[in-house]
């Protein structure tokens, strides 16, 4: 796995990362200009818009494509905040 400074060294990948941050972005945008903006509730509770599960897409997928392998932790997948621990 790419260690902390292995990334921030690495001028490609940072500009990769700011696309796909910004690309994340207007995707969530896109449902700001909804006149609603609708919700739903995940299995906590807490409140899930259609436009946090766009951004997390977004960024899940391209992260899986930019560093393969490293696993990655979101809000929006309940499941994986489970990675790396012991079972």
């Amino acid at each position: 796995m790419l260690q902390a400074k292995q990334i921030t060294d690495n001028h490609k990948l940072l500009t990769e990362l700011l696309k796909l941050m910004w690309d994340a972005s207007d995707a969530i945008m896109e449902f700001y200009k909804e006149d609603t903006l609708e919700q739903a509730f995940k299995s906590d509770k807490s409140p899930v818009t259609k436009a946090d599960l766009a951004g997390h897409y977004v960024l899940v997928n391209g992260l899986s494509e930019l560093i393969p392998g490293i696993p990655v932790v979101s809000e929006e997948d309940a499941t994986s905040v489970t990675i790396g621990r012991e079972s």
